[in-house]
């Protein structure tokens, strides 16, 4: 396994790719914030994913994953693992997460809990 810390280009390059997320990190949202970070990581068999999140002293925000099937799980451990190998003593939020998310058990592998949940709705016009 690799594990790429993205420059400053690439951040902005992948988190322009953001197309499906919540409004929150969103590309338009999520290019607006400051302290932007993002971490790519390769298996050993190719496949590849990356994070991008909101570095601040007291915790990681902001977190947008992109992780491709079939290393979907994989690579979603491999990039929490890391970036909390990155931020050992940083609270981190994650918002907006669909309540289908294929990747909600890797999280709570990795320690997350479902602090509360809302309804969005939209009004389309």
């Amino acid at each position: 396994m690799t594990v790429t810390l993205l420059t400053p280009d690439e951040v902005q390059v992948y988190a322009a790719q953001g197309a499906g997320w919540s409004w929150i990190e969103e590309p338009d949202s999520l290019l607006k914030v400051g302290g932007l970070r993002g971490l790519r990581v390769e298996l050993a068999d190719g496949e590849t994913g990356w994070a991008i999140y909101q570095y601040s002293p007291l915790q990681i925000a902001h977190v947008a994953l992109h992780t491709p099937a079939p290393a979907r799980d994989e690579l979603t451990l491999a990039l929490l693992y890391h970036l909390h190998t990155l931020h050992p003593l940083l609270d981190t939020k994650v918002e907006n997460t669909p309540a289908l998310d294929l990747r909600w058990p890797v999280f709570q592998h990795m320690g997350y809990v479902e602090a509360f949940r809302r309804i969005e709705m939209f009004l389309y016009l």
